[in-house]
């Protein structure tokens, strides 16, 4: 038998112990060299199946622990740890040998090789240049122009009111 999961084992010794009580009941089995009754290889065939319950059993047990503590860690010790880590960097610096007392380590400034600060650069160009951005100089440099909107054109000049109605000539 290859290992497999618990679970899938133990369905298959359960269907074995199963078919050799049904099958092969009182007699005399030779298996790998060996001969042992039916009985007795059920027997041993049992015996198995409840190491494999114990191991399932300590296993959920392992479990249910793990996720106290895990959960006790979360809720209690990191953000007590975090809060002690910035007391004690906010006291002693965030360089100080003192950190190492407290199994601190001191911040370490990255050391970037100078390819790796050159492909930095050349990737930061090749970004502005992609999204047409401009740095503080070049957007000085730009000035926008207004067009000049069309003028409105000019109302008509009114047009004349027709002359008044001459008054009747009293020569006539």
């Amino acid at each position: 038998m290859s290992r497999a999961s618990s679970k899938l084992l133990y369905v298959e010794i359960l269907k074995v112990i199963a078919g050799v009580q049904k099958h092969l009941a009182g007699q005399t089995l030779v298996l790998a060299g060996t001969t042992i009754t039916a009985e007795d290889f059920v027997t041993e065939l049992n015996g198995v199946t409840s190491q494999l319950t114990g191991v399932e059993n300590a296993r959920q047990a392992w479990l249910a622990q793990s996720k106290a503590l895990d959960d006790t860690l979360s809720a209690t010790y990191n953000p007590r740890i975090a809060a002690l880590h910035a007391y004690v960097v906010s006291r002693f610096g965030a360089s100080g040998a003192d950190l190492v007392d407290f199994g601190m380590k001191p911040r370490q400034p990255r050391k970037r090789t100078g390819e790796e600060i050159v492909a930095t650069a050349e990737k930061a160009v090749a970004t502005r240049t992609a999204r047409h951005t401009l740095g503080p100089r070049a957007k000085k440099a730009i000035h926008g122009t207004v067009a000049p909107t069309p003028a409105a054109p000019e109302p008509a000049a009114p047009t004349p009111a027709a002359p008044p109605p001459a008054a009747p000539d009293a020569k006539r």
